[in-house]
C-alpha cells in the first residue's frame, strides 16, 4: 500500500477503522495476521467500491458483516 497509513487504515465505505493487518507495525512478517482471512467476503461489495480504492484501502468488519447482497429478480 503506497497511500499513507492514515487513509489506508480507514474504510472506503464507512470511513471507519478497518483494522487491517497488513498496517500492523509486524506487516511483512511471515507471521501477519488479519481479521479478513477468516471472512467471506462478497466478490459483489469489492466491485462496488471506488476504483481509487480497490486493492489498495480494505473494507471494515461492520461493512462485511452487514453487507446484504442486491438481489435481480
Amino acid at each position: 500500500m503506497n497511500e499513507p497509513k492514515a487513509k489506508a487504515s480507514s474504510c472506503p465505505l464507512c470511513g471507519g477503522d478497518n483494522e487491517c493487518g497488513n498496517l500492523a507495525p509486524t506487516a511483512g512478517d511471515a507471521d501477519f495476521y488479519c481479521w479478513c482471512m477468516d471472512e467471506s467476503i462478497d466478490p459483489a461489495m469489492l466491485e462496488n467500491l471506488p476504483p481509487e480504492s480497490r486493492g489498495k484501502r480494505c473494507v471494515c468488519r461492520a461493512c462485511v458483516l452487514s453487507y446484504t447482497p442486491v438481489k435481480s429478480c
